[in-house]
């Protein structure tokens, strides 16, 4: 796996320092944006869990990156997806106790079928 990651970070423009050891979804939560929107382009798995079990779906839509969260459906990520607890994303985001407003991520999702 870390060939392939490599390999893809070499065929762009990633700054390497950031995502050589940065999975995708520390990238979102580092907020290397960027960086992540190409990993993205280059065709990493975005349905693959993290090491904290959880999608980049979930990362986007936890940290609130709208523009992310879009890129991430159109590259096929599944919005129905659950994390290793069997929790889906929209669940997870809608269960954090500091969100007291609508959510954009959350809306897009269901506005798209997620449940």
């Amino acid at each position: 796996m870390k060939k392939i990651l490599l390999a893809l970070l070499l065929s762009t423009s990633i700054n390497i320092a950031h995502a050589e050891e940065n999975s995708l979804s520390e990238l979102i939560m580092l907020n290397y944006i960027n960086d992540a929107k190409q990993l993205i382009e280059a065709g990493v798995n975005v349905n693959q869990l993290d090491e904290d079990g959880q999608t980049a779906l979930a990362v986007a839509c936890t940290f609130h990156r709208l523009d992310i969260a879009k890129l991430l459906v159109k590259a096929g990520a599944d919005i129905n997806a659950k994390d290793e607890d069997g929790i889906s994303v929209v669940e997870g985001c809608t269960l954090k106790p500091y969100i007291d407003k609508p959510e954009p991520v959350v809306d897009y999702l269901i506005s798209i079928g997620a449940k």
